[in-house]
């Protein structure tokens, strides 16, 4: 860079001078920079004294910490002492002494009973009285009305009553039997399904 100037024309001493007064400036900022060895030890009695002051004070933050957190257990204390006072524990009921289910009597006829009912299966025997056949019946619990397979149902009326006349096929045999009852008030028609 020098080299450059001395092609542009510049004076060498205003080089000269120039790096000069660079040179002083730099040692008088020197003075700045540079701490004597007396202020040295001014300098350490102060960082020993602010280190002290922060082990003071860490010591101070962490008694209040403790403090601060033994005085929030107090009071969460004091609120669960509160709640279990106010609100009563569950109590279980008493368990009652069970008692062994009664002997069954196997001897009362095929069907069981329990409480005076008869337990049936799906499929029964039924028997029909009159001609005296013996029919498989499912067995519908939900059911309001019975059904049986009836054909050329017809109605007629006998002494003021309606009547109706029909035939049943006799089980295991492919003949059929014509029988006649009476309608109550309220039945559905013959030949009807659901």
């Amino acid at each position: 860079m020098g080299f450059k100037w001395y092609r542009a024309g510049l004076p060498k001493l205003s080089v000269t001078t120039l790096a000069g007064i660079l040179l002083l400036t730099g040692c008088s900022a020197d003075r700045y920079f540079m701490v004597p060895k007396t202020d040295m030890n001014e300098l350490q009695g102060s960082i020993k004294s602010q280190r002290a002051t922060l082990v003071t004070m860490e010591e101070n933050s962490a008694v209040r910490h403790e403090q601060a957190i033994a005085q929030t257990r107090s009071s969460t204390q004091t609120i669960l002492d509160a709640i279990a006072t106010q609100v009563e524990k569950p109590e279980c009921p008493p368990v009652r002494a069970q008692t062994q289910c009664p002997a069954t009597d196997n001897s009362k006829g095929r069907a069981d009973r329990l409480k005076g009912k008869v337990i049936v299966g799906e499929v029964e025997n039924f028997y029909l009285a009159g001609p005296g056949l013996i029919y498989k019946a499912r067995i519908d619990s939900g059911a309001e009305t019975s059904s049986i397979d009836a054909r050329n149902i017809t109605r007629f009326e006998r002494d003021g009553n309606n009547w109706v006349r029909f035939d049943v096929p006799v089980p295991g045999a492919d003949k059929f039997v014509t029988l006649e009852r009476d309608l109550s008030p309220g039945s559905r028609n013959p030949g009807q399904r659901r």
